[in-house]
């Protein structure tokens, strides 16, 4: 129960241990498993999110210009939808 409350509470650090004979030594493995994988996914989103501030900076200093480079909006449009794609699959994975 501790570690469930710990868990609803964000922290995916945490993994559950149960002693070998425990009955519910299965579903302490699952709930360890979920928790891995929740902690993976929303690692993923972090770092996608983390890209996305200097994207906005490189758009700002390039609309500054009368005339913006194609080759350069095209390079950063491309990432930009990479990073979208990225969070949209890493999202999938909750249901909202």
């Amino acid at each position: 129960e501790k570690n469930a409350d710990q868990i609803a509470n964000g922290d995916l650090t945490l993994i559950t241990k149960l002693r070998q004979s425990d009955q519910i030594h299965g579903l302490a493995a699952s709930f360890s498993k979920m928790t891995m994988e929740l902690r993976e996914k929303l690692l993923g989103i972090r770092q996608k999110s983390e890209e996305l501030p200097g994207l906005i900076d490189e758009i700002k200093k390039l609309s500054q210009n009368e005339i913006i480079p194609s080759k350069e909006l095209t390079g950063i449009t491309a990432r930009l939808s990479q990073i979208s794609s990225g969070l949209q699959e890493s999202l999938k994975h909750f249901k909202l």
